[in-house]
Order: structure tokens, then C-alpha cells, then sequence
């Protein structure tokens, strides 16, 4: 039985490593070899199992992980499991944690953000005339959708903003069912309107 842990380190509880399926919109599912390029199918939620009560965040937030909380975080902790008693738990560093989710609502912490990807529409027309419509991703732009606590009082960011954000900044991250952006707030460099 673990009674602790020390330093950074968080262990947390995923269900599975990977995101190996995919349900399609007339409800077939699909399974995945998520052993190509496995990182980007990693899963990236768990639980709270163990928290070191000596953890010191990059930036301080005042939010206390709990035993239980769900949590989101970078696809790299799947690569870290500790087995010991037959139980099987991920490491992850206070730091590789961006958000929890406490009552149905997104808290994220430290200076992290998330951001609602943009798509344009683009109009295309094949070779033989025939017009369609495509999306197109837009590298660097997106739509604020959860803020951290400081957001708001350090760059007057706001929830709903829409944003252009530097280059390589866009961190995919699955979210409540949902693709979005991690970043860190001074990663977005403007807001676009208002």
C-alpha cells in the first residue's frame, strides 16, 4: 500500500492508455492500433490516487489536487506507470497538470488556458467543376473557452475572445468530449474584436 509520495509527483488512475476507438455518426464503432503513434492516442484524464503534500507548482494557484479529482494533462504521463500490489499508477509532475474538473466545471491551473480551435470554410472546386466545401484549420487562432484564475487580471483575456496565438503553441488536448487548445495565457498575443 502507498502511504505517500515525494517531491512533484502526482499518481493518478487511468481507465486506459489509449483513446482506441472511435464512434462514428451513424453509431459504428471503430477500433484503433494505437501502438503507431501512440502518443497521440494517448489519454490524457485520470484520477487523483496519491499527491505529495510537497508539490510546489510553477506558477501558485491556491487550488489543492485532491484524492478523487479528475484531472487533464500531458500525454507524455502514460509513458510513466508505476505497478506495485498489483495496482498500476501514472506518474505525473504537478506541473504536467492543466486542468481538474470539480461538479462538472473546468478549473484550470497555473497559468494554462484552453482554446476552442478555428475553422475556416474554404470553397474548393474539383478538376472536374464540381464545387465543394472544406474546412480548414487555422494554425493560430482560436476561441478562449476556460481562463485561469489570473487570465482576466494579467492580459484582459476573457472567455468567448477570439485570439491569435504564437506559432507552436497549440497543444491538442481532449477536453469533456472536446478537441481544444492547451496554452499558456501569454501565449495569446492579441485578442481579434470585442
Amino acid at each position: 500500500m502507498i502511504n505517500g509520495v515525494f517531491g512533484q509527483m502526482v499518481l493518478i488512475d487511468i481507465e486506459k492508455e489509449t483513446e482506441d476507438s472511435v464512434v462514428l455518426s451513424n453509431g459504428v464503432e471503430l477500433f484503433l492500433d494505437t501502438e503507431l503513434e501512440r502518443m497521440w492516442h494517448a489519454r490524457q484524464y485520470g484520477t487523483v490516487k496519491h499527491i505529495s503534500k510537497h508539490a510546489r507548482k510553477r506558477v501558485e494557484d491556491n487550488i489543492d489536487l485532491k484524492i478523487g479529482d479528475k484531472v487533464y494533462f500531458h500525454h507524455f504521463v502514460i509513458d510513466k506507470p508505476l505497478e506495485f500490489e498489483g495496482e498500476k499508477y501514472y506518474q505525473a509532475d504537478i506541473n504536467q497538470i492543466y486542468a481538474v474538473e470539480r461538479e462538472d466545471d473546468i478549473i484550470m491551473l497555473q497559468d494554462y488556458i484552453l482554446v476552442e480551435p478555428v475553422t475556416n470554410e474554404k470553397e474548393l472546386i474539383t478538376d472536374s467543376g464540381i464545387i465543394t466545401g472544406n474546412k480548414e484549420w487555422v494554425d493560430n487562432q482560436g476561441l478562449v473557452k476556460y481562463i485561469n484564475q489570473f487570465t482576466d487580471k494579467v492580459i484582459d483575456l476573457k472567455v468567448g475572445d477570439k485570439i491569435i496565438f504564437q506559432e507552436n503553441a497549440n497543444y491538442k488536448i481532449k477536453v469533456k468530449g472536446q478537441e481544444l487548445y492547451r496554452m499558456r495565457d501569454y501565449d495569446a498575443m492579441c485578442v481579434l474584436g470585442r
